[in-house]
Formats: structure tokens, sequence, C-alpha cells
């Protein structure tokens, strides 16, 4: 073979050698690279010693291929930090696996690690979380009323806003009233309200300014102002928009 058929038959190989060093690479990392690094990973965030025991923010990288390791994680360890650590980095990865598990646990009444689950729900991007949050807030467990509470306000979705009225009205400890107060409050301050649910809302909170407890009094107050303001705001807003003529926002 002459030389310079040896070069044109190198060059018509070179795509094909370069595939297959891609590939194998390719192949290598996501078969065995990667799994034991999440593998190293993961027996170190289940570590005892607190001196040692890593953080989860690694796994993020690795984003979906993590979920499987974890998941064994939280179902084999007996620490409770490692199974917070996992519950919380399932979330932040997300997925229909880390969806399942997640909701699996905040519906479990026996399962010591519940409240985490429900904690995570505000950073898990699926709106199912949403039924979770609305089922947790009809829970007879205090702790849980409150920890569904401040994942609602993290959670930024006003489908939830009646739900959590409801629950600063139902008769039960002054802890979850405040706290409803305060969830209704960053809906408000954030989202806006319309003029006449402004008004509606503050008549019907307005025998919680004569609550027993101080703090429920206070963050009826908060509220009622915030109300009076957004409304206010909402009417100045449709009054300029009928005075140029065009649709309210």
């Amino acid at each position: 073979m002459g030389e310079h058929a040896w070069r044109k038959q190198v060059l018509t190989w070179l795509p094909t050698i370069a595939f297959v060093i891609v590939g194998g690479w390719g192949a290598y990392r996501k078969f065995f690279w990667e799994p034991l690094l999440i593998r190293v990973v993961v027996r170190e965030m289940e570590c005892t010693d607190s001196g040692r025991r890593r953080s989860y923010e690694p796994l993020l990288f690795f984003g979906r291929s993590a979920v499987t390791e974890l998941s064994d994680s939280y179902h084999n360890t007996e620490d409770a930090v490692a199974r917070e650590r996992a519950l919380r980095t399932l979330a932040e990865i997300g997925g229909e696996r880390a969806y399942a598990l997640i909701s699996e646990v905040a519906r479990d009444t026996q399962n010591p690690d519940r409240r985490v689950a429900i904690i995570t729900l505000a950073n898990l991007v699926e709106p199912r979380s949403e039924d979770l949050l609305l089922a947790a807030l009809e829970d007879d467990d205090v702790e849980i009323i409150l920890v569904a509470l401040r994942s609602i306000r993290l959670l930024h979705s006003p489908k939830l806003r009646p739900a959590v009225l409801e629950v600063v009205l139902r008769p039960g400890d002054s802890n979850v009233v405040e706290k409803g107060l305060v969830t209704l409050s960053h809906f408000v301050l954030r989202d806006g309200i319309g003029h006449e649910e402004a008004r509606s809302v503050a008549r019907t909170i307005a025998p919680l300014l004569k609550h027993e407890s101080r703090n429920v009094r206070e963050a009826a107050q908060f509220l009622t102002d915030a109300l009076l303001k957004a409304g206010n705001a909402s009417d100045t807003d449709r009054n300029r928009a009928e005075g140029e003529g065009r649709e309210p926002d």
C-alpha cells in the first residue's frame, strides 16, 4: 500500500476511532466512574462522625443518576441526619422517583422523618406537592401543620391561600393561627390582592384582633394593614387603567 493510500485509509478511519474513544469514555463514566463517585459521596454522608460527614452538594452535579443510591441510602441507614440529608438532596434533584419516596414518607404518619419530608416539598418542583401540603394542613399533629405552613410560604402557590385561611379560622393552637396569619401576609405582600377580596378577608379575620394571644393579635394586625394597603393599590391600578382606556392588569 502506497503512502498516499495509507494516509487516505487513516483519514477514513479517524471518525470511527474518535467515536470509539468518546463512546468508550462515556460508557466508562456512566457505568463505572459516576456510580463509584456517587457511592463514595453517599457513604460519606452516612458517616456518623460529624467531623467526617460530607456535604450532599456534590451529588447535585450527578442529578438523577444519584437518585437510586440516595433512595437506597435512605432505606438502609439508621442515622437520622443521613436520612434527612438524603431526603433534602432528593428534593433538590427532583423527578418522579424522588417524588415517589418523599411523598411516601410525607403520608406515613408513623414515619419519624415525616416532618422533614414535608419541609422538603417546598424545594420539590412538582405540582402534586400542593396536594400533600393541603393534606398536611388537616393533620392532627400541630408540628406537621406548622411545617406545612412553612413549606407553603416558600412554595409560592396562590392555590393554597384559601386552605391557609381555613386553618387560621379553625379553633386550635394559637401558634398555628399565628403562623397561618404570617403565611397569608406573605401571599398578600408577594402576590397582591383585589380590593373586594382584601376587604372580605379583613372582615373575616377581624375577631382575631382581639385574640387572647398577643402574637396572634399582632399577626392579625399586620395582615389587616397589608390587606388594606394591597387593596388600595389594586383600586389605584384599576382607576389608572380605566383612565387610560385599557384593561386593568
